[in-house]
């Protein structure tokens, strides 16, 4: 069991001792729960370092817990940062921070910053002592640098004030995954997000028309390419008969391949793309972080990419050319495979758009998301948490602090507070229809593609852009449980979800190497090292990919790395990683 689980199973058994022991020695006060003395999954509970139990408990709620609506006892301010989209710029007249005041009796001081500049802006404020009290939208690790300076508050010491939170990891079992948050001081100073499946955001997408043309069709066992072998091979046949097809392109990716290269790379066991971190892997046989370019896997995994390329199956500018050509190339129908956010709603919208306008050629055109392709390995993505909170560790003295945690923990991890912030209010903003929820009339939704339909409808608004529903900054804006996840999917989508969640997706739990618990100095000479290595195996992955380097110059590759003190740096990573939180079995 993971010491957090333990301490909250063995605090909720001693609070339960307590009422009973009060209770047959007769009280006075009916049994009436106040701060300091609630029991179950309810936020009072015991003193708080030593501290009388009443200090910092001015607006809390004494029966506050799973299922139970927040609602501040005396009026809130708290102090936040925003992360802001050019397209979507942060109003603060949205009919949901007005409702969400109203509902909870907490009013936001919000600072909005652009997202290009957020993650700097954040961390300079946290620098320099003038960060905000909430800080959502922060990355696991991210927090690492301000924990020696004392900036942040180690919310791992408050989880048991936090029913929702501590019910949903439970439920979910997902101590283990928290405490491998621990840092190495042993506390835990981010609130990430929870999702009960693993969180599927991006995949491959392909034209189903011509798939369903195909010879190898009916040999492929459950209708679609299941593997990334599979996925060869329907890309050989689409080549051959790329004339046929009118197909400028047999497959042409997106995001200079970073995001497919991410999805695919955990089901060979390695990093890469957008999730090559620090290209140190945890080796779950030996219990120990190797490189990527010392791991066969990573060799296979390359090479594997690379031979896609040499074929003349995927476009080596997917590598280099971004996001706007491949898409224009995929909806205009002019090649069949492409990287995917996880939905095909947005292309079918602009080749809808283009036929309207007479590209009468389109009609017929199919489009599907296939679920994350298995490679040797046999599984897919690991993700499931999402970005956080961090607290500033200023707001432990405020007298109304455990007021300020419920809060956090309604809006944030319970189901109610996350449907609040997904679909606004039911029967104002949405209806229950045949099982699922649905916009009311005069509502639309272009995050999620929702009844877009009524855009331009004289009085029609925005759920995202017009009423601030559905932010990132919710943190949860896309779910957590199961049943939000797929709320605002429509069937396909849902179906792939289902998929995925349920029969393709085995978790890991991968740790982190906690590089402080080796002092300041010798953290600040690794880190440099780190930044090295990175961008040559970054490099060199686009350049063997590419064919612009042969895969026979591997172990010249890695001879390279060593010499960057490679081997040194990964000893180093070895040593940390036994002196901060031992990984869960």
């Amino acid at each position: 069991m993971s010491s957090k689980k333990f301490q909250f199973l063995s605090l909720m058994f001693l609070m339960g001792l307590a009422v009973l022991v009060l209770t047959a020695c007769g009280s006075d006060d009916n049994n009436q729960t106040t701060p300091g003395n609630n029991a179950q999954e309810t936020t009072g509970g015991g003193n708080d370092d030593g501290m009388d139990g009443a200090q910092g408990w001015r607006g809390a709620m004494e029966d506050f817990g799973v299922g139970v609506p927040f609602r501040a006892t005396e009026t809130l301010d708290l102090t936040m940062i925003f992360r802001e989209l050019a397209e979507n710029p942060f109003n603060e007249d949205w009919e949901m921070l007005q409702l969400l005041q109203e509902m909870t009796n907490v009013s936001l001081d919000v600072e909005h910053i652009m997202h290009e500049d957020f993650e700097d802006r954040r961390n300079l404020l946290l620098a320099t002592g003038q960060a905000p009290e909430l800080m959502p939208f922060i990355w696991a690790g991210h927090e690492v640098p301000f924990i020696a300076g004392g900036q942040l508050l180690p919310i791992g010491n408050y989880f048991e004030y936090m029913p929702n939170f501590t019910h949903w990891v439970t439920e979910w079992d997902m101590w283990p995954v928290i405490d491998n948050l621990e840092r190495a001081d042993g506390n835990t100073y981010i609130l990430p997000g929870l999702f009960q499946d693993t969180r599927v955001r991006f995949s491959v997408a392909l034209r189903q028309d011509i798939l369903e043309q195909l010879d190898i069709y009916s040999q492929l066992p459950t209708g679609f390419p299941d593997s990334w072998e599979e996925i060869r091979l329907v890309l050989e046949e689409v080549a051959e008969r790329q004339d046929e097809f009118d197909l400028d392109y047999v497959y042409f990716d997106r995001w200079n391949l970073e995001s497919t290269l991410n999805i695919a790379a955990s089901t060979w066991g390695v990093g890469a793309g957008w999730g090559i971190g620090s290209t140190l892997h945890y080796n779950h046989d030996t219990n120990e972080f190797e490189q990527f370019a010392q791991m066969e896997a990573a060799r296979d995994f390359v090479g594997y990419w690379a031979g896609l390329v040499a074929d003349g199956l995927l476009h080596p500018e997917s590598l280099t050319i971004g996001c706007e050509a491949p898409w224009e190339a995929f909806v205009n129908g002019r090649s069949f495979m492409i990287g995917n956010p996880g939905n095909v709603i947005e292309y079918e919208l602009d080749r809808d758009n283009l036929i309207a306008e007479g590209h009468t050629h389109l009609e017929g055109i199919e489009f599907r998301t296939l679920p994350i392709p298995q490679g040797p390995l046999g599984i897919t993505g690991e993700q499931v948490i999402d970005n956080g909170i961090v607290l500033n560790s200023s707001i432990r003295e405020r007298d109304d602090f455990f007021a300020i945690l419920q809060f956090i923990d309604w809006l944030w991890f319970s189901e109610e507070g996350r449907e609040f912030a997904i679909w606004g209010i039911e029967d104002t903003h949405f209806e229950w229809v045949d099982g699922y929820r649905q916009l009311t009339d005069g509502f639309f939704d272009t995050r999620n593609a929702l009844n877009m339909e009524r855009q331009g409808e004289a009085g029609a608004r925005n759920m995202e852009m017009d009423l601030g529903f559905g932010e990132n900054v919710w943190v949860f804006a896309a779910g957590s449980s199961r049943d939000l996840m797929t709320s605002t999917m429509n069937d396909n989508t849902r179906e792939l979800h289902e998929l995925n969640a349920q029969t393709r997706l085995r978790n890991r739990i991968n740790p982190s190497v906690p590089w402080a618990a080796l002092g300041a100095q010798r953290q600040e000479m690794y880190a440099l090292w780190q930044t090295s290595i990175v961008d040559h195996t970054r490099t060199n992955i686009a350049a063997f990919i590419a064919g612009h380097r042969p895969m026979s110059d591997w172990d010249a590759f890695l001879s390279e790395l060593e010499a960057m003190n490679l081997n040194e740096w990964v000893a180093a990573g070895n040593e940390a990683y036994q002196m901060g939180p031992i990984i869960p079995d």
